[in-house]
C-alpha cells in the first residue's frame, strides 16, 4: 500500500517534505487547505506554489513522459498526484513519507503502476 497524504494535509505534506530532504523553511504554523481544494484538481498547483512561497521553497510543477514515469520516481523531493486525489511525498532515492512521518521503501513500480492507473483505465476497457 502506498503511504498518502489527502488533499486537506497537503502543506503537512509540502513541510514534512522540505525537512525531511533538509531544505529550509519557514517555522509557524502551515496554512491549510481550503476543504474543496480537492475538487478542484485545477487550483491544486496554484495552492502548493503558494504554500511553498510562504514555507520560503520554490517549487516548479513536473511532467514526466509515461515511458520515463518509473525511472524519474527516484528523484525527490516531489509530491506526485496519485489517481485517487491523494498525494505520494516522495523523498531522495524513491523512499515515501507517509503521513505518520516514517519513511517507507517501495518498489518504483508499484508507484509508478498507481500513478499510471488514471492514465490506463479509460483505455484498459478498449483494449
Amino acid at each position: 500500500m502506498i503511504p498518502a497524504w489527502p488533499a486537506e494535509r497537503l502543506g503537512e505534506a509540502l513541510e514534512a517534505l522540505a525537512r525531511k530532504s533538509g531544505l529550509p523553511v519557514k517555522d509557524g504554523n502551515v496554512p491549510r487547505p481550503p476543504a474543496t481544494l480537492a475538487l478542484h484538481a485545477g487550483l491544486q498547483g496554484q495552492w502548493i506554489e503558494a504554500t511553498a512561497a510562504w514555507l520560503g521553497l520554490e517549487v516548479e510543477p513536473m511532467e514526466i513522459s509515461y515511458p520515463d514515469l518509473e525511472r524519474n520516481l527516484r528523484a525527490g523531493p516531489a509530491l506526485m498526484k496519485l489517481s485517487d486525489g491523494s498525494f505520494a511525498a516522495v523523498l531522495v532515492n524513491g523512499r515515501l513519507l507517509s503521513p505518520d512521518l516514517s519513511m517507507k521503501h517501495l518498489k518504483p513500480g508499484i508507484l509508478a503502476t498507481q500513478l499510471a492507473h488514471g492514465v490506463e483505465a479509460p483505455l484498459t476497457a478498449r483494449v
